[in-house]
């Protein structure tokens, strides 16, 4: 006789595959927005606010603050070249948190996901901001985005939990979607840092015990990340390492010719 927990599983699974073929992290990336959708975002903050723990990542900033300050010392001065902006894409967008920053800039966000709760939650956040359109991914592609269609591909708190594979899958998506001269935000861990290595011997710890680790945060450093989009065909113009200490932010451009 099945669990309730496989039959819930096995419900959860037919629903995401009306629409896409279910996979663990997506299933419990949906499991996470309807726990928030349902009452557990109690203090009434937008999904994704209690992801801002600058102390755990390295970041010399307030919890209210880390956005705006990704946002100046980051962000900004990268993005300004691109100014007006066209079209952008958020992989992983969330709760928004970071959407809102991409929605005063750009005409056209295209704030994407995997799970429906999700995007259903991040709609009615921005239901005023007819710039900013929710799409749904596969978890594996960026199917759906047209060649060359996009001047800037964001993301952050996403890359972390992905292995190399499938960073190098996305990359290639990047270079295709990208237009000429376009460019991308692409935040991943740093296994090599201090933090990250602190990290990363938390997991162990938790592996040795027989629990899941704190979060899915496999190895990857900064150089490798930086061959990986070379195979892609993107330029890295700058590695940000001294912002977020635990992790690393890549500053990318797919070549003008």
């Amino acid at each position: 006789m099945a669990s309730a927990g496989t039959t819930a599983r096995a419900w959860l699974r037919r629903l995401l595959g009306r629409f896409v073929p279910a996979t663990p992290v997506i299933e419990e990336w949906e499991w996470y927005a309807r726990n928030h959708a349902r009452g557990r975002g109690a203090s009434g903050a937008p999904l994704g606010d209690e992801w801002n723990t600058p102390e755990s990542i390295g970041a010399e900033c307030a919890a209210s603050e880390l956005v705006a300050h990704l946002d100046d010392r980051v962000f900004a001065p990268f993005l300004a070249p691109l100014a007006p902006l066209g079209t952008a894409l958020e992989i992983g967008a969330g709760g928004g948190r970071f959407t809102a920053l991409l929605a005063d800039r750009a005409r056209l966000v295209l704030a994407a996901d995997t799970a429906p709760t999700m995007l259903a939650l991040l709609a009615e956040r921005f239901r005023e901001h007819p710039n900013v359109r929710p799409l749904r991914l596969d978890g594996r592609s960026l199917a759906g985005v047209d060649d060359g269609s996009v001047d800037l591909v964001f993301t952050y708190d996403v890359f972390v939990h992905l292995s190399a594979w499938e960073i190098a899958n996305y990359l290639a998506e990047f270079q295709r979607v990208l237009r000429p001269g376009g460019r991308a935000i692409v935040h991943h861990a740093n296994t090599l840092s201090p933090l990250g290595f602190r990290k990363f011997q938390a997991d162990v710890a938790r592996e040795r015990a027989g629990l899941p680790p704190a979060g899915r945060f496999p190895a990857m450093t900064p150089e490798l990340f930086a061959r990986l989009a070379e195979a892609a065909g993107l330029g890295l113009v700058r590695s940000e390492q001294a912002v977020v200490r635990r992790d690393a932010i890549a500053l990318l451009e797919r070549p003008a010719s």
